[in-house]
This record gives C-alpha cells, sequence and structure tokens, in this order.
C-alpha cells in the first residue's frame, strides 16, 4: 500500500502515473478511513501520515494489516556512543 496523498504531495504526478498501471487497485478512503483520520488529525498527525496509519492497520479485509511502501524511507535512529572504557588501575608489584 503507498499512501497517495504522501507520494503525490512529495513528487507531484505521482498519483496520475500509479492510477495508470493496470495491475494497482486504489482503495478509496471510506468512512472506517474519515473516522480514523478525525481522530489522528485532532492529535496533531499530518494528513499524510493519517492516510498511512489508516493504510497499515489491521482491519476485516485485511487482518494483519498491510505494507506501506515509501518515498522517503526512515532513517536508522543512530545507537548511542558508548563511553570509553577506563583501564582498572591495579595496585603497584611490591
Amino acid at each position: 500500500m503507498l499512501s497517495l496523498t504522501a507520494g503525490d504531495a512529495e513528487r507531484p504526478g505521482l498519483l496520475g502515473y500509479i492510477k495508470g498501471l493496470r495491475f494497482i487497485r486504489i482503495e478509496a478512503f471510506d468512512t472506517d478511513a474519515a473516522v480514523t483520520a478525525t481522530e489522528l488529525l485532532r492529535f496533531g498527525h499530518s494528513w499524510a501520515a493519517v492516510h498511512a496509519i489508516h493504510a497499515a492497520r489491521p482491519s476485516p479485509a485485511h487482518p494483519t494489516g498491510r505494507y506501506l511502501l515509501t518515498l522517503t524511507p526512515p532513517r536508522p535512529t543512530p545507537a548511542p556512543a558508548s563511553k570509553p572504557s577506563t583501564p582498572t588501575s591495579s595496585p603497584p608489584p611490591r
């Protein structure tokens, strides 16, 4: 599932191109989507994020949810820098 709203906003003309592909099925943004969108928009999510969140959530038609394709994958979170280990000093030999 590709969020066409987000994709076309970032790359104008993408929606028209994808719509012309015969093997792509575009699903309508139905009443359930509108209810989800309203809730998520109230919490400050962008319209593109709302569309993607709704598409990925489990539904009767897709009980395990769906995969989303993105134009800009999220950057991995860098691992926190580890502190350099300080050698433990042993008492001087006698």
